[in-house]
């Protein structure tokens, strides 16, 4: 019986094995998608970024209230009660799908795009409508904060009114 010498590459040990411990060793593993595939997750309470600038730490805008469930590839549902209105608290349940159309920014015009994909965290949007692939990668957050009243009718009379 011979043995084989096994270098951990973490903490750098020598171990000396046979090959049927060897061969349990390299049992083929399980592969882990990055995505939970298609699993439903709902977050509660969203939080926006935390940064640090210059030394200073500016914690992420706490986002009581505002709820998301995604599926990853498929579909993000944002859901909640929205409390700083003008008219008081006003609920919200909006879902969209991969190849929806959603707002990735904006101030005086609303820009839109086709949502191109949907991850556990993130929501990309194609940000450029001429051909060439510009995406846009919004948090949940984000996109929470600027697609939870989305409205395409009001947004196109918005923006036709802006650049007249």
């Amino acid at each position: 019986m011979s043995l084989i010498r096994v270098v951990d590459k973490k903490t750098g040990q020598v171990h000396h094995v046979t090959a049927e411990q060897l061969a349990q060793r390299r049992a083929p593993r399980v592969a882990r998608s990055r995505t939970s595939g298609g699993k439903r997750i709902v977050m509660r309470d969203l939080k926006g970024k935390s940064s640090t600038r210059h030394g200073h730490h500016y914690a992420g805008e706490d986002m009581k209230g505002h709820h998301a469930e995604v599926v990853p590839g498929e579909s993000i549902r944002l859901f909640g009660v929205d409390t700083n209105r003008v008219n008081g608290p006003v609920e919200y349940d909006i879902t969209f799908h991969v190849g929806d159309y959603a707002i990735y920014e904006g101030y005086n015009l609303t820009y839109t795009g086709p949502i191109v994909k949907i991850a556990a965290n993130t929501v990309s949007i194609d940000a450029n409508s001429t051909g060439r692939a510009r995406l846009k990668r919004l948090t949940i957050a984000e996109f929470n904060r600027d697609n939870r009243h989305y409205d395409a009718e009001k947004i196109a009379k918005r923006n036709s009114e802006w650049r007249d």
